[in-house]
């Protein structure tokens, strides 16, 4: 199955090397396509910073208790969430290349004949340390055919 969706992304984010304490929300909202194959949903989309500037591609797997996060562009990583669970990767930057670990605290997924909607809130660590810490909403819908 292929259709069409509209996806918002929308939480807060802490950044505790920055002296963040009270962290910056985010909001975005784009369409995309949407598949379901072997028992994953998968979910493509173009992300735009707000002044225009910059640009990513993103790919979303979910399956039952996991998601994935694919992102290329000005920054890139593959960030996997599992409740519980501490995943490593890498994560690409005009900078260079960090390391960092991402421990998922809660994942929700919730499938509806509307769409699907997925709660996670996790930290990222950097050489054991917490460097920040994030709850974000992502709301899928599928459009009218």
């Amino acid at each position: 199955m292929s259709r069409k969706v509209t996806v918002l992304v929308r939480g807060i984010h802490r950044d505790y090397e920055a002296g963040d304490e009270q962290g910056y929300h985010l909001e975005t909202h784009s369409t995309g396509d949407y598949h379901y194959r072997d028992g994953k949903h998968y979910i493509r989309y173009e992300d735009v910073s707000e002044d225009g500037s910059m640009s990513s591609s993103n790919i979303l797997k979910i399956h039952k208790s996991e998601l994935e996060h694919i992102k290329k562009g000005d920054s890139s990583a593959h960030m996997r969430f599992e409740a519980g669970k501490l995943h490593h990767t890498g994560y690409t930057t005009p900078m260079g290349e960090l390391m960092v670990g991402v421990d998922t605290k809660h994942l929700a997924i919730v499938e509806t004949v509307k769409g699907i909607s997925v709660r996670v809130e996790y930290e990222l660590m950097m050489n054991g340390d917490k460097i920040s810490d994030s709850k974000i909403d992502i709301i899928i819908r599928y459009m009218e055919e």
